[in-house]
């Protein structure tokens, strides 16, 4: 899906930039010239920059293999400064956690 940076990160300059390269990029068709691309762009990214694209880039986000052990769940739901919990992320079925920096 090349337009799953569009529909998965929210609107900034940073989503543009590697939204914008893909579309430009046509001919980058497998994992590596896609990701070598997109590298390309985010390794001149400041900590703020790649803070503002996705908290993962951070250390303020984590995804964890959705699990029918319901004591996972609220244990990752008790976590100290929890933002948000999402079951799906990206249309992927992954459990997302992110959280505030204190």
């Amino acid at each position: 899906n090349r337009k799953w940076i569009e529909q998965t990160y929210k609107a900034s300059p940073e989503r543009k930039s590697l939204q914008d390269w893909v579309d430009n990029n046509p001919s980058a068709k497998t994992k590596a010239e896609i990701q070598s691309g997109l590298a390309g762009i985010m390794n001149g990214w400041s900590d703020t920059q790649k803070k503002g694209f996705s908290r993962h880039m951070a250390g303020l986000a984590f995804d964890v293999l959705p699990s029918e052990d319901k004591k996972l769940k609220k244990a990752i739901a008790e976590l100290p400064n929890l933002r948000k919990f999402l079951d799906e992320e990206g249309g992927i079925t992954i459990w997302h956690a992110d959280f505030e920096q204190k």
